[in-house]
């Protein structure tokens, strides 16, 4: 926990009996290295980077936690419909679930295919939903995320990304983020729980079911452990208001033509000078590195 507090705080999941599987923002940097064999061999690629894995003290760690890593080859983009973006994906499970979990990831990389050689949206929203089965999502927030990529997908509205950061605005969730960053309290309200994990996205900010595995995991921690999973969940809806903010850049350069584009112009016209020149700040060291990012800010908080 001590080295990389923002990777071990999301296992803490699996150990509080919520899920089988998490997709942290991991510290395997050497497996890039294989990312290029992904269109070429996915199977050698899976197995090189797994290999690699395996010399690393942190998989020692997992493995005497009784949890093991998959290393799970993608080449469809995650944000974009129907882009290629060869990566791969790192997840931790438990060692007795592995081989359940990799028929799941083969069933995903299966529909992968389908959905580029096709241009199957269907194919391309079967993924979303079986990744979220696998990392023990709510089911309302797994349901609404595919709505929302389905109807964005068909021009009808926008992408669920979008729409969390919109219901963010709206909900006030946004507005005490920098000074809690800043100062991280205590207590957080209810509705960061709901942002028990990075990169997800809850059908609405206050879902119980989303709160309820936040406040779950939390629950089990000591209290060292308690500090470090509050500041975790600040830096995930920290990293939602980066987001709107580097939308609102592009806002301020280009104009508004859109709703949202006139919400996220209304929100961050009244952010102060200092305020602004902070949020380009930490918007440059997420995009640098967001793991020594994020480890750095957990570990160097009194």
């Amino acid at each position: 926990m001590e080295r990389n507090p923002a990777f071990y705080i999301e296992i803490e999941r699996i150990k509080a009996n919520l899920t089988d599987c998490v997709m942290p923002v991991h510290p395997f940097r050497e497996i890039a290295k294989f990312r290029s064999l992904v269109l070429e061999n996915p199977k050698h690629a899976k197995r090189f980077a797994e290999s690699e894995i395996e010399k690393s003290e942190d998989y020692v760690k997992l493995a005497e936690m009784g949890l093991d890593v998959i290393v799970a080859p993608s080449i469809l983009s995650r944000v974009l419909a129907f882009e290629i973006a060869p990566d791969l994906i790192v997840y931790v499970c438990r060692s007795k679930k592995r081989k359940v979990i990799e028929r799941k990831l083969e069933r995903i990389m299966s529909f992968e295919f389908k959905a580029i050689r096709e241009r199957s949206i269907k194919d391309r929203l079967r993924i979303s939903k079986i990744e979220g089965e696998i990392l023990g999502y709510p089911e309302c927030c797994v349901s609404k995320f595919v709505e929302f990529k389905k109807n964005s997908i068909l021009g009808k509205s926008s992408p669920p990304e979008t729409v969390t950061i919109l219901e963010c605005l709206e909900s006030g969730i946004f507005n005490d983020t920098l000074s809690y960053f800043s100062n991280p309290p205590k207590e957080l309200p209810q509705e960061y729980f709901a942002f028990f994990t990075s990169n997800f996205y809850p059908c609405t900010v206050d879902c119980s079911k989303a709160i309820s595995i936040g406040m779950k995991t939390y629950e089990r921690l000591d209290f060292g452990k308690k500090k470090i999973y509050r500041r975790k969940l600040i830096l995930n809806v920290l990293n939602l208001l980066v987001s709107a903010y580097n939308t609102y850049k592009f806002v301020k350069e280009r104009g508004t033509k859109t709703e949202f584009g006139e919400a996220i112009k209304d929100f961050f016209d009244k952010f102060s000078a200092d305020d602004l020149s902070r949020l380009e700040n930490i918007s440059r060291l997420i995009a640098l590195d967001q793991l020594d990012f994020e480890n750095r800010y957990l570990m160097h908080f009194d």
